[in-house]
């Protein structure tokens, strides 16, 4: 007891720091109803994998599943509910603010300034974090550990590049394409910002390359001999080659880009900045590419990540005494999150769905959208219909059904050949009705819809947004 009040008195600033940003996260994450969005689907995800399903043979992940283990174990010990599951959340963005935090103090930014950077950066990301736990941004949290082992100083031996591997491999096995821009930012640092001799560099380079190598021959043959290797490739790889077809951007995006790109390029040939500082840059325009196909706010939000660490980086390094306009932002901004932090708790205390052997669990009961739950899941299983349509995870937890790629039926979820994949698991329901929503999410594809036009007769009309059908 007394070691333990010892640790407390040494670290005391590190846990109130975790008590405040934790309440506050705590209050974004579970101040949401339940919606047809990120967290349906990979709570549901995660959830199938819980109840003993396979990923990749049962499920149609288009990522990499580091985050779906972590989490399916997570659900398993602690139960399969949104309460868990935004528990799960809130560490995840707790161990983004660490690594943020030991970034920034390894820049030798002060511990006010950077407890002011986290509330703002918390403003700026409080939608993305809405959308509770997520696979992005546990790679760039992890993605953000590696980048601060690699600024370290200190030897960089044979140990110092395992150790990148490794973590590296963890970016990969979370999303494959955050683990492909790390390396390659880490790879341009490598040949442009850093003095070794090429034969040292090669030879450290093998080092950092062993990690990920072994972990992908094991996983894979771990996949092959539970028979979902083909899968696994289909859906994680192959996949991407129809999921840039969704590749849309909102207008402000370009303008959001600009204003990342151009100080960097201003600020890279001055003589004083170090060459930390530089990387730190470099990552933040690499990892701009995350955003990508999809270039809306959320994603965009999420790419902007390392460029917020860069730029509080720089801006503090600059400004290393507290100010009065720093003092009086920090008083403003920490009054408004108080404030919203209590407000938010307080409403999701309140409206929270009570019964704890309900999936939903944890959520806030929202009227018309509960009831409609309620009226699609009783229908659903009166009817025996499937339900052909994203939008079947938002009810699919307390159905407790799953029909492959129909439960996710979007392009490039489904692999290579998506269409056809789909029409065919279609055509093998023979004769069960399907229903589908009688208005289209932009992912999905127009032929299935068309498929379903001309081989199905529509016999009903449910709750104003649904059409059932019938073979013909």
């Amino acid at each position: 007891m007394k070691k333990l009040k010892e640790t407390v008195l040494v670290h005391k600033s590190e846990m109130l720091w975790i008590l405040i940003f934790g309440l506050m996260v705590f209050g974004i994450i579970f101040n949401q109803p339940i919606q047809q969005n990120d967290e349906s689907t990979l709570f549901n995800e995660t959830k199938k994998m819980a109840d003993g399903l396979t990923i990749y043979k049962d499920i149609n992940v288009l990522v990499t599943p580091l985050f779906f283990y972590v989490g399916a174990v997570i659900l398993k010990i602690f139960g399969v509910n949104y309460f868990v599951f935004r528990l799960y959340a809130v560490g995840i963005w707790l161990f983004l603010y660490g690594v943020v935090s030991q970034l920034l103090r390894q820049r030798k930014v002060s511990k006010l300034a950077i407890f002011l950077d986290l509330l703002l950066m918390t403003l700026f990301l409080k939608e993305v974090m809405a959308v509770s736990a997520n696979y992005n941004m546990l790679a760039i949290g992890l993605s953000l550990l590696a980048l601060l082992k690699y600024l370290e100083k200190g030897e960089r031996d044979r140990k110092f590049y395992i150790q990148q591997g490794i973590l590296l491999f963890l970016i990969f096995m979370t999303k494959q394409t955050i683990g492909v821009y790390h390396f390659l930012a880490t790879a341009i640092c490598e040949l442009f910002l850093r003095s070794e001799k090429w034969k040292d560099k090669i030879k450290y380079w093998g080092w950092y390359s062993l990690p990920i190598g072994i972990g992908m021959l094991v996983y894979c043959a771990y996949l092959w001999g539970i028979g979902s290797l083909y899968e696994f490739i289909d859906y994680a790889f192959l996949g991407m080659l129809e999921f840039r077809q969704n590749a849309t951007m909102e207008s402000y995006v370009i303008g959001l880009v600009l204003v990342n790109v151009v100080p960097v390029i201003f600020l890279w040939n001055q003589k004083k900045l170090e060459v930390e500082q530089k990387i730190l840059f470099l990552y933040s325009v690499i990892m701009l590419l995350i955003a990508y196909p999809i270039l809306c706010e959320f994603h965009s939000k999420m790419a902007l990540i390392f460029s917020l660490v860069s730029f509080f980086s720089w801006t503090n390094q600059k400004t290393s005494k507290q100010n009065l306009f720093q003092n009086s932002l920090l008083f403003i901004v920490s009054c408004y999150v108080c404030v919203m932090t209590s407000k938010n708790i307080a409403n999701w205390y309140t409206y929270r769905i009570k019964e704890k052997m309900d999936p939903y669990f944890g959520a806030v009961y929202q009227e018309e959208i509960n009831g409609k739950i309620e009226n699609v899941v009783a229908y659903m299983r009166e009817k025996e219909v499937v339900l052909v349509s994203p939008e079947v995870y938002l009810y699919q937890a307390r159905l407790g059904t799953q029909h492959g790629i129909l439960d996710l039926p979007l392009r490039g979820n489904v692999g290579l050949h998506g269409k056809e994949k789909i029409i065919e698991a279609i055509e093998e329901l023979e004769d069960t009705p399907i229903m589908m929503t009688n208005y289209r999410y932009f992912q999905e594809y127009s032929e299935v819809y068309e498929y379903v036009a001309e081989h199905y007769e529509k016999v009903e009309t449910v709750m104003s947004c649904f059409e059932v059908y019938e073979k013909r």
